[in-house]
C-alpha cells in the first residue's frame, strides 16, 4: 500500500514539474469558434432536419508547425449533434474500412475539412468508392488555414466537384485579413446560357463570422435552370423495337424511348444526340468481380449521359448508376402457331361412359328378346350368334343378311333401328357443326404444354435472371429449372423468330411489347398466323432510363419523365407504333400454319376423288351394257 501511495505521488509531482501543457492561442480559438457558428447557422439554414449529414475529417496528418484540427471537429460535431437534427456520420476517409457505410442511407449532405488544395481529389476519389456516395447532396467544403489566394483555391475546388458531378457545391474560406471571417463562394454552371464550361463565375456569394452573416442570401439556390441553351446530352441506344427503331431521324416515330428523350429535349431545350452500338443487342452486363461490358461499359467511363433500349431495373444496376422508371414491360413465350379442332374426338370421348352403358343395355336387351321370339322366323334369328350379327349391323346402320318375317321380331329390330337412328344423326349433326365451325385452338397454350415437348426455348441473355432457381421442390422451381434446361441464348430476336414460324421446331421468350410489335409480320398467304404467343406473362419487372452516376440532370429528367408517363403519352406512342407496323409493314410467309385438322374446305378434295370414281363407275358401266348387247346381237 505505501509502495502504490509513494509511486502516485512521485508521478503527480514530475508532471507538475517536466510536464507543462501551453493553454490554446486565443486566435486559433476564436477562429474555431466562428467558423463553427458559421457551420452550425449553414446547416441550420440549408440541411433539412432529419436526414444524414456525412462528415468528412481531413486526410493528411498535422505536423510540428500546423495547429491540430481536433479542437475544431469536437466543437462542430458537438454543435451539430447538440439538437440531435440530423443524423451524423463521421468517417476518416485514411482508414481503408468501408464496412460500416453498406448498411447507411445516401446522405443528404456532405461536410468535408481539407487541410491543403491537394487532398480534396484524393478524398473525393474515396468518397466516390462508398456504395451510399450520392453526388446530387449539397456539399459544404471547410478550409481554415487556406488563407491565400481563396478565389484561385475556391475554383480549383468547384472545378473539382464539376468533375465528379457535383453541382450543390460551396466553399468556406477565411479572410486573408481577419481570420474570423469566412467567405463562401459558390458556382452556377448553367448561368447566363452556359452548359457549365466557364469557370471564370465562381464568385463570392456571403461572408460569416461568429455564425452571422453578411447578406443573408441562398448559399444552395437552384442551379439547374428550367430551360437550357441547347446543351448537347450524348444518349447511346440498343436498336430493340418498338422501345428503339432504327428510322430515318424525320420519322415521327422512332421508338417509345427516342420519343421520350425528345419531348423532354424539346420541353427543356437540350440537344439530344444518339449513338448506336454496332454490336446487335449490346446492352452490357454488370459481373460479380466488377467487369462490366457494353453499352453500361459506356456510361460507367462516362462516354455518355443517358442509356435507353429496353433496360430493365436491377438492384446492381441502381447503385451503380441513375435510373427512372416510365414502364412496365413482362416476358411472354410464343411458340409455332399449330390448331387442333377441339371437338372433333374419337367417338368414345364424344358419348361418354353413360351412353356406352345404355347402348350395351338396348343391344343386349333387344338382341335377347329377337332371339327368344323367334322360334318361326328364319334360322339366322334362331341362331343366338347370326342373331347377334344382325343386330350388331342394325346397329351400326349396316344392312343385314335377311329381314325378319314374324311381327314380334320385327318390332324388336325396328326399335333398335330407331335408336341407332337418332345416335347416327346426333353424330352426324356434331360432325357437320364441327367441320362449319372454327372450333380449332391452339395445340400449345400454356409453359407446361411447351417442356413436353422437344423443342428448345431461345431468350435473350440477361432475361436468364427471372427464371432462377433456390433448390427447393415448389412447383416454380420445377418449372424454371425445365425452362433452364432447354434455355438458348438467342443473338439475333428476328433469326429466332424465324425458327418458330418457318422451321417450327423452337418457342421464344420475349417482352411482350416487342412481340406485339413484331409477331404480327409473321403470316401466311392467307392471312393465318405463323407465331402464337401465350395470353398470361411469365414475369413482369419495371423498365427504366439508364443515366450515369451523378448525372446532372437527373432530377429534372426524373420529375419531367415522370409527368410525361402520367399524361399517357407511353401509352399512345405504343398504339401509334403497333397501328403502324400492323398496317405498313406486314408481310407474308411461304410455309403453311401447320394446321392439318379437317374441314369443309379440306373435304373438298375428297368429294373430288368420290366425284372421279362415280365418273369411272358410269363409263364401266356404260361399256358393260355395249359389250352385252354386243355379244348377245351376235348371238
Amino acid at each position: 500500500m505505501s509502495h502504490t501511495l509513494f509511486l502516485i505521488i512521485f508521478t503527480q509531482t514530475f508532471t507538475l514539474a517536466f510536464l507543462k501543457l501551453n493553454p490554446f492561442p486565443e486566435e486559433d480559438r476564436q477562429v474555431r469558434e466562428s467558423l463553427t457558428m458559421c457551420v452550425k447557422d449553414a446547416a441550420q439554414r440549408f440541411f433539412k432536419n432529419g436526414p444524414t449529414i456525412f462528415y468528412s475529417l481531413p486526410l493528411n496528418e498535422v505536423n510540428s508547425n500546423q495547429t491540430s484540427s481536433t479542437v475544431l471537429d469536437r466543437l462542430i460535431l458537438f454543435e451539430l449533434t447538440k439538437n440531435c437534427q440530423w443524423a451524423l456520420f463521421v468517417k476518416n476517409l485514411t482508414l481503408d474500412d468501408r464496412s460500416t457505410d453498406q448498411g447507411m442511407y445516401k446522405p443528404n449532405y456532405y461536410i468535408i475539412q481539407l487541410r491543403d488544395k491537394e487532398e480534396f481529389w484524393v478524398n473525393l476519389n474515396i468518397l466516390k468508392t462508398y456504395t451510399n456516395w450520392n453526388p446530387h447532396a449539397k456539399f459544404l467544403i471547410i478550409a481554415p488555414r487556406l488563407v491565400e489566394k481563396p478565389r484561385p483555391i475556391a475554383t480549383y475546388i468547384m472545378k473539382t466537384l464539376w468533375k465528379i458531378h457535383v453541382v450543390n457545391g460551396v466553399v468556406l474560406l477565411p479572410d486573408k485579413n481577419n481570420k474570423t471571417l469566412f467567405h463562401a463562394y459558390s458556382w452556377l454552371p448553367y448561368k447566363d446560357d452556359n452548359c457549365g464550361e466557364d469557370f471564370d463565375r465562381v464568385n463570392k456569394i456571403d461572408s460569416c463570422s461568429f455564425g452571422k452573416t453578411a447578406d443573408f442570401v441562398d448559399w444552395y439556390e437552384d442551379k439547374i435552370p428550367k430551360i437550357f441553351n441547347q446543351c448537347v446530352v450524348k444518349v447511346r441506344v440498343v436498336d430493340f423495337p418498338p422501345y428503339v427503331m432504327q428510322v430515318p431521324n424525320g420519322s415521327t416515330n422512332r421508338g417509345v424511348e427516342i420519343n421520350l428523350l425528345d419531348l423532354v429535349g424539346e420541353v427543356y431545350n437540350l440537344h439530344m444526340v444518339y449513338y448506336s452500338s454496332q454490336t446487335s443487342l449490346d446492352w452490357g452486363n454488370i459481373f460479380d468481380n466488377g467487369t462490366i461490358t457494353g453499352n453500361l461499359k459506356h456510361l460507367y467511363d462516362e462516354d455518355d449521359d443517358v442509356s435507353i433500349g429496353a433496360y430493365a431495373k436491377t438492384m446492381t444496376r441502381s447503385v451503380i448508376f441513375e435510373d427512372t422508371f416510365y414502364h412496365y414491360e413482362s416476358l411472354v413465350c410464343c411458340v409455332p402457331y399449330s390448331t387442333r379442332n377441339t371437338k372433333l374426338q374419337t367417338v368414345t370421348k364424344i358419348m361418354g361412359v353413360g351412353a356406352f352403358l345404355l347402348t350395351l343395355i338396348v343391344y343386349v336387351t333387344v338382341t335377347a328378346l329377337m332371339w327368344v321370339t323367334s322360334k318361326d322366323d328364319l334360322p339366322c334369328y334362331k341362331n343366338f350368334g347370326s342373331c347377334t350379327m344382325n343386330t350388331f349391323s342394325a346397329l351400326l346402320d349396316l344392312p343385314v343378311s335377311a329381314l325378319p318375317r314374324t311381327s314380334k321380331v320385327r318390332f324388336f329390330l325396328a326399335m333398335l333401328l330407331l335408336y341407332s337412328f337418332s345416335i347416327v344423326i346426333a353424330y352426324q349433326t356434331l360432325l357437320s357443326s364441327t367441320l362449319a365451325s372454327g372450333t380449332n385452338h391452339q395445340t400449345i397454350t400454356r409453359i407446361e404444354d411447351l417442356l413436353d415437348t422437344s423443342m428448345n426455348i431461345y431468350a435473350i441473355n440477361n432475361t436468364s435472371r427471372y427464371f432462377a432457381t433456390d433448390g427447393t421442390y415448389r412447383k416454380t422451381n420445377k418449372i424454371n429449372a425445365a425452362i433452364l434446361k432447354k434455355w438458348v441464348n438467342c443473338k439475333n430476336p428476328h433469326e429466332c423468330l424465324n425458327l418458330v414460324a418457318f422451321e417450327r421446331k423452337a418457342a421464344v421468350i420475349f417482352p411482350r411489347l416487342f412481340t406485339e410489335y413484331i409477331v404480327d409480320s409473321y403470316r401466311t398467304p392467307e392471312n393465318d398466323p405463323l407465331i402464337y404467343c401465350f395470353d398470361k406473362s411469365m414475369v413482369s419487372y419495371p423498365l427504366v432510363i439508364m443515366m450515369r452516376k451523378g448525372f446532372q440532370l437527373f432530377d429534372k429528367f426524373d420529375v419531367l419523365i415522370s409527368r410525361i408517363v402520367n399524361s399517357g403519352f407511353v401509352q399512345k406512342w405504343e398504339r401509334e407504333i403497333l397501328r403502324t407496323r400492323f398496317e405498313n409493314f406486314t408481310s407474308s410467309g411461304e410455309v403453311p400454319n401447320g394446321n392439318k385438322e379437317p374441314d369443309f374446305d379440306s373435304l373438298k378434295h375428297i368429294f373430288g376423288v368420290w366425284g372421279i370414281g362415280c365418273g369411272v363407275a358410269v363409263v364401266v358401266f356404260v361399256l358393260e351394257v355395249v359389250y352385252y348387247r354386243w355379244v348377245n346381237k351376235e348371238k
